[in-house]
């Protein structure tokens, strides 16, 4: 996911109009004024996407953490239910749950996210 969030706060930032920084390079700005005061306001929209879909995409990653975290209590939750589902038969109200209980920390963080 990296490489996703370096391209797209790349072309973000890229895409920054120079007569702003200019301007407040001229006003006696620092860099880490310009920064902080300058920058990051204008990056909040970015940010904010960038953090959703990261949060989306640890949430949902499952390849990795299958082939890496052996043990039981490490795994994350979406492995424990696909470990779960394939370990014993097919219980779906007892798969139904888990997957509610996984959908409702993203839906939390989504009406959180709302204005």
């Amino acid at each position: 996911m990296t490489p996703y969030t370096t391209f797209f706060l790349t072309g973000f930032f890229r895409r920054l109009p120079e007569e702003i920084l200019d301007a407040a390079v001229i006003d006696g700005c620092s860099p880490a004024s310009l920064l902080w005061r300058i920058v990051v306001p204008l990056s909040v929209a970015a940010l904010a996407t960038l953090t959703i879909v990261n949060a989306l995409w640890a949430w949902n990653e499952l390849l990795i953490s299958l082939v890496l975290l052996q043990d039981d209590s490490l795994r994350t939750l979406m492995v424990g239910l696909t470990v779960f589902r394939d370990r014993f038969s097919i219980n779906v109200p007892v798969s139904m749950a888990g997957l509610i209980v996984a959908l409702v920390s993203m839906l939390l963080l989504y009406l959180l996210g709302l204005r």
